[in-house]
């Protein structure tokens, strides 16, 4: 389940700075210090924190998942999410 920034530290450890992958890219990306390579963390305002593969997409709006989606096309497509002539399909 999506949690605060403070939520998700106090139970994965301190997390290194936000980084967007492109400067234009919506989605900021996070992971703990102690780098756990099976968790996948990322934000839309720094405040809250999703985990993909606790919370994509069902914890997040329609909106984001597009966002999402349209930004990491790969990783939706492993949780059934893909974007078709700009309609979202989930499957």
């Amino acid at each position: 389940m999506y949690m605060t920034k403070e939520e998700t530290e106090a139970h994965y450890g301190p997390m290194v700075r936000f980084y967007k992958e492109k400067p234009n890219a919506i989605i900021w990306h996070t992971y703990p210090v102690k780098e756990n390579f099976t968790t996948y963390f990322f934000s839309f305002d720094q405040k809250i924190i999703y985990e993909f593969w606790e919370d994509f997409p069902q914890n997040l709006t329609r909106e984001e998942v597009y966002l999402f989606t349209k930004e990491n096309p790969r990783m939706a497509e492993l949780r059934g999410c893909r974007i078709i002539h700009g309609q979202l399909i989930c499957e």
